[in-house]
């Protein structure tokens, strides 16, 4: 069985060589279209990601929250952790949505990540 190469990549401090740069790429998007931004992240060239369900908040929508009996008016967070030109492609395909949808999405610098991050 093949065994996958642990990247460590610190940004910032000591460098590791041949470490790319990643960002972590979060979204926060409405639970029923939750699908459809998934597809485009993929598209866009994330190598996987992660779905936080339910979280909830406030913002210039009001109040969200998941008060149980649907999935309307519920959100999910997706978090990506990819290299610097994905996270850029991500961006602009998601934008479309958010405009539609709603949301929110944040980008930030990884200073260290340790795992299996692409490269």
């Amino acid at each position: 069985m093949a065994r996958r190469q642990t990247q460590v990549s610190r940004q910032g401090g000591a460098e590791v060589a041949g470490a790319t740069e990643l960002k972590r790429v979060e979204i926060v998007f409405e639970t029923l279209e939750l699908q459809r931004l998934l597809a485009v992240v993929e598209r866009a060239g994330a190598a996987g990601y992660t779905v936080i369900p339910r979280v909830h908040g406030k913002g210039h929508r009001g109040v969200r929250r998941d008060l149980g009996f649907s999935n309307v008016l519920k959100n999910d967070m997706v978090v990506i952790i990819a290299r610097a030109d994905v996270a850029e492609q991500i961006v602009r395909a998601a934008e479309p949505l958010l405009r539609r949808w709603g949301g929110i999405l944040t980008v930030t610098p990884v200073e260290t990540c340790v795992g299996s991050a692409e490269r």
